[in-house]
């Protein structure tokens, strides 16, 4: 698959460079690969709360926080679902 239309150069603290190099595997190749599958999902997400009428808040703690929460909810609820099958 080519990513040709897909790259984006991204400058990233040092920090958070290598929190996410922890992450970069065999199914992440690459960093920007890594990043492209992120803002994928990211616009999934977005996607996913307009059609639900919901909007991430301005504020970055906020914005956590939800995000946090959603992933979380979101987990459980995959879980309870795959426990069930």
């Amino acid at each position: 698959m080519s990513h040709d239309e897909d790259r984006v150069t991204v400058w990233m603290s040092d920090h958070l460079r290598t929190r996410m190099d922890d992450r970069v595997d065999w199914r992440y190749g690459s960093r920007s690969e890594w990043v492209r599958e992120a803002v994928r999902y990211r616009m999934v997400l977005e996607d996913t709360l307009d059609r639900e009428g919901l909007e991430l808040p301005e504020d970055q703690t906020d914005r956590e926080r939800m995000l946090e929460d959603i992933a979380i909810q979101g987990v459980r609820a995959y879980q309870n679902e795959t426990d069930r099958e």
